[in-house]
């Protein structure tokens, strides 16, 4: 164990291991058949002894790598949101990869700084749970890097989207209230601005009433809760 409360360099272990420099970093990259067994033996002990740990951060980034996936939220208070991003963490770390997340709060200057932020980070793919109003930083950034959107489309981007089927879930929705024997129905809803999955939800809902014999059916929007105080 090294007792120093510096760091060990790899130069350190080269020297200790009386091997070069190249070989040590074979050794650290995984390509230790290319090594003869006698030099690899030397590396390893010299590593244990001087408890060498590699920095993963900076081998990454000189093979063009940062094992970073950017998540960036519209409200990480809001359930679906955390369920989401547990799912997302898992998946990375189950693949090596690590998640950065940003939370927006509802907040489109927040989202432009986030934005900007996840792209000087050198994140290697991003999954956005967009606001809606800044179709052209996000077209930017994926033309540089893989992009998912999450629950919410941005008509003018061509990406992936994972999110709910919102007619066929307002469909369903009815039909079970309408099979209960209940017949005033109320939707309630967040203002629409620009938000894809709310202009689904309420799109839906007006239309499957048009066609329903409901004696009574309203939207109603609420106000949008604002960034916690």
């Amino acid at each position: 164990m090294n007792g120093s409360s510096s760091r060990v360099t790899i130069s350190q272990v080269t020297e200790a291991a009386g091997v070069s420099k190249a070989s040590v970093s074979r050794y650290i990259g995984g390509d230790r058949q290319l090594l003869a067994d006698a030099t690899a033996l030397h590396i390893e002990q010299a590593i244990e002894r001087l408890d060498y740990r590699p920095n993963q951060m900076a081998r990454d980034l000189k093979r063009g790598r940062t094992r970073l996936i950017g998540r960036l939220l519209a409200d990480i208070l809001n359930p679906y949101s955390v369920a989401m991003m547990h799912g997302v963490e898992t998946a990375c770390r189950q693949h090596g990869y690590s998640l950065v997340v940003c939370n927006t709060d509802r907040d489109t200057e927040q989202e432009i700084h986030h934005l900007a932020a996840l792209r000087s980070y050198n994140v290697e793919g991003l999954i956005v749970n967009t606001l809606g109003h800044h179709a052209g930083e996000l077209q930017s950034l994926h033309s540089e890097l893989p992009m998912v959107l999450v629950d919410r489309k941005v008509e003018a981007l061509e990406v992936d989207l994972v999110g709910l089927d919102n007619r066929d879930a307002v469909r369903q929705a009815l039909d079970h209230l309408q099979q209960h024997g209940y017949r005033n129905l109320l939707l309630v809803s967040e203002p629409l601005d620009g938000t894809s999955s709310r202009q689904e939800r309420v799109a839906a809902f007006t239309g499957e009433i048009a066609r329903r014999p409901c004696s009574r059916a309203r939207c109603c929007r609420v106000p949008a809760a604002g960034p916690p105080s």
